[in-house]
């Protein structure tokens, strides 16, 4: 249960500390009028320099390192911060708002303040990229922000242009809306003004939002100060709304006024900022030391204690603390201006990799983490670059930005290049190789099969693995060339490994038997499939873990199935079924197995079974709208109508605006084929279109569709199950015989 800072206790412990140098300030001085800060440009300016998305990590990292003013850093910077707004209107165009909304903050915090122009936001793609961040900032009642992307927006139009009518009339609207709902109690209304004056003076700074910012934050303090004032003296509380806001304004006023100019690199505007306002009252004199030091000495150590001073706060668990925007502006500040000091402090390259990370940057943290590691780190420093690079290349494939994931990867190659050195070979983790691994996955997803395939090669050249043999010869196999994936699948079998990892050795064997079987050499075919037979026999006797006896009856039933044995296959999937039942955390993706394998052989009753056995667990949203959609199928094959289950999971998914609504409104008869490809936002999804479109087609009796599923089964997305079906559905029927004497469970 967490503390409430109404209670006697926790306002009794702030007034003994609220005021640490009201005595020495004597009273609330007056705010400082502030200036633009330290960043003094030119008058005269160079055309935007044209950035291309493969130089832009390095135009940016340049930016980092170099702060001195000119005419050409000024250009260059215009033209990192279009392409950056570029990057942000792609994440808006293909739904992905909140990347889209970070990417905008991360372009207006490459400017400082004195660099903001209007002319940066010109541009048909920046205003786009504005206005899709404007549209979230207010959905989120972030006022000081949609205020800021509003004005910047006006500011960079003519006065003839026609969208300024609306935006006016957008930001006239948001003002009212400000003074109407800025209610309650003075703290309440202080508190709301100052976050807002805070948000806008962070994402715009000039000299008129930091002066505001500085003035409502100083007026939020003070009145903090005055109810501490007035409860030592009276012991009588405020209201508890009150109490909360004064509590957070004393706990983190002075540190929120120094992170408005922090956010700009700018200790001594830092340091004025807190004097001359209310916050000198409540200022923690630690911090007050370390701003100063940074203000006058300036030295690399200065600005990495205060790197360290607001990373521990980051580490605060207490609801009170710092708003995650206002710690954000002041890391990337300070973490910038000691990187900008000492580029060799792999600490600080971390935490300004973080925040790069963060304001949707990612491409420019693989060159700052090289600046740190020198020509000879240590194993265990390139293993945190390694890993952090994994990292973001892994929220890249989750968040879906496989082109922020190949610049990230492409800046990367300096790094990749050191830790495949020899000496660091079996030394680093994850090593260079797995890295590779990880980008051939985002560039299958996205149909780059050339790409995937020289990227699979290179890793095993240097690690190779049973697994990630079978992955390259399977890719190979839909590319075409079935020789070389012939060739693979037989080196994946021939590793050592292969003999201590049977269910990798088992899944190339399978392939090998498919690859064998269609080029028509039966006996070897029948070979490969006798051996991944005889090995989940003997497996049998084996005493597994849940998972690992799961493994082995799914493995049994694909193998059976090839040799056209349905009833031990239906066996062993249902014994795989049941043991999953046991281990929830498993029957996904048990039941979703047994689903493929149920619409591809038109086994209708089977897939009714796992979906019922889907609707059992809470984790498998997904899995139950896709297997609720093979049923469908499968009923419609047989001429039946949906069954209640299927109309219950696709009512209940069909609201949902993920993917998994789209397509259960398209099983719902409320989307076309043709507005279910539309809708698609990538290559996965629009495959996944492709397969039931074609599908419904080739049940309905359109015998072109049966093209169209051979298309989708030789695609490159070869962990896709829809891939992996649409391939089985034309599996040759004439099974290989299973050898004589053989047991079957």
């Amino acid at each position: 249960m967490t503390g409430d800072p109404s209670t006697s206790l926790v306002w009794r412990l702030m007034a003994l500390g609220a005021l640490s140098l009201a005595t020495a300030c004597g009273g609330p001085p007056p705010a400082k009028t502030v200036t633009d800060g330290p960043a003094k440009q030119p008058a005269k300016a160079l055309p935007a320099v044209a950035v291309s998305d493969s130089d832009f990590a390095y135009t940016v990292h340049r930016l980092l390192t170099q702060s001195e003013p000119s005419d050409a850093r000024l250009a260059l910077l215009a033209g990192t911060v279009e392409r950056q707004l570029q990057h942000a209107s792609q994440h808006f165009k293909q739904g992905r708002a909140s990347r889209g909304t970070d990417a905008v903050v991360g372009a207006l915090y490459l400017l400082r303040a004195g660099e903001l122009s209007g002319a940066m936001a010109t541009s048909a793609v920046a205003n786009q990229a504005l206005g899709g961040a404007n549209a979230v900032f207010s959905s989120r009642g972030d006022e000081g922000r949609a205020r800021a992307v509003m004005e910047l927006r006006l500011s960079g139009m003519s006065h003839t242009d026609p969208r300024r009518v609306d935006i006016q009339a957008h930001l006239d609207a948001l003002k009212r809306w400000t003074k109407e709902t800025h209610t309650g109690g003075d703290m309440v209304r202080l508190a709301a003004a100052q976050r807002a004056a805070m948000g806008r003076a962070l994402l715009a700074p000039d000299k008129t939002t930091l002066q505001d910012a500085m003035n409502a934050t100083s007026r939020w303090i003070e009145r903090a100060v005055t109810y501490n004032l007035a409860y030592q003296q009276t012991r009588q509380l405020p209201p508890r709304r009150e109490a909360g806001e004064a509590f957070r304004a004393l706990r983190t006023g002075a540190e929120t006024m120094a992170a408005l100019f922090l956010r700009n690199g700018d200790a001594r505007g830092a340091v004025d900022g807190v004097k001359r306002s209310s916050a000198s009252r409540i200022v923690d004199p630690d911090l007050f030391a370390l701003l100063r030091s940074a203000a006058q000495d300036d030295t690399a150590q200065d600005w990495r204690l205060l790197v360290r001073h607001f990373v521990t706060t980051t580490r605060d668990s207490d609801p009170h603390a710092l708003g995650l925007d206002v710690l954000d502006a002041a890391l990337w500040g300070v973490a910038l201006e000691a990187f900008r000091r000492d580029r060799s402090s792999l600490v600080v390259a971390h935490v300004l990799a973080r925040q790069l990370v963060r304001i949707g940057i990612p491409e420019a943290a693989p060159l700052v983490l090289s600046d740190a590691l020198g020509a000879k780190p240590s194993p265990a420093s390139l293993s945190s670059a390694t890993s952090f690079i994994g990292s973001t290349l892994a929220d890249a494939f989750d968040g879906g930005s496989s082109d922020a994931a190949r610049r990230v990867f492409a800046a990367s190659q300096v790094i990749l290049r050191r830790a495949d050195e020899r000496e660091y070979r079996g030394r680093v983790d994850p090593s260079a190789a797995k890295l590779r691994f990880l980008m051939a996955d985002i560039e299958i997803r996205d149909g780059h099969s050339e790409s995937a395939s020289s990227l699979l090669a290179g890793a095993l050249e240097r690690e190779p693995s049973v697994w990630g043999y079978t992955k390259l010869a399977t890719l190979e196999r839909q590319r075409g060339d079935r020789l070389n994936a012939l060739r693979h699948a037989r080196n994946a079998v021939a590793l050592p490994a292969a003999r201590v990892l049977p269910f990798d050795a088992i899944r190339a064997q399978h392939l090998q038997f498919e690859l064998l079987r269609d080029a028509k050499k039966d006996d070897e075919a029948a070979t490969a499939l006798g051996s991944a037979l005889d090995t989940l026999l003997s497996l049998r006797t084996h005493k597994l873990k849940p998972a690992g006896r799961i493994q082995r009856e799914r493995l049994l039933a694909r193998t059976l199935d090839r040799y056209g044995e349905r009833d031990a296959t239906l066996r062993a999937f249902e014994r795989a079924m049941n043991l999953a039942k046991l281990h929830r955390e498993m029957l996904p993706a048990t039941a979703l197995d047994f689903l493929s394998w149920s619409l591809s052989r038109n086994e209708r009753t089977a897939a009714r079974d796992a979906v019922h056995a889907l609707l059992q667990t809470s984790s498998a949203k997904d899995s139950l709208v896709y297997g609720a959609l093979w049923l469908m199928l499968l009923e419609e094959k047989a001429g039946k109508k949906p069954s209640s289950v299927v109309e219950r999971v696709l009512l209940d998914a069909k609201d949902d605006e993920a993917w998994r609504g789209k397509l259960a409104r398209w099983g719902r008869g409320d989307l076309s084929n043709e507005m279910l490809l539309k809708s698609a936002s990538h290559h996965t999804e629009r495959t996944e279109a492709r397969f039931y479109a074609a599908l419904r087609r080739y049940q309905n009796g359109d015998a072109s569709a049966a093209a169209d599923l051979h298309s989708v089964g030789s695609d490159p997305l070869i962990d896709l199950l829809e891939v992996r079906i649409a391939r089985e559905l034309f599996d040759p029927r004439d099974h290989v015989k299973l050898p004589k004497g053989k047991k079957l469970p």
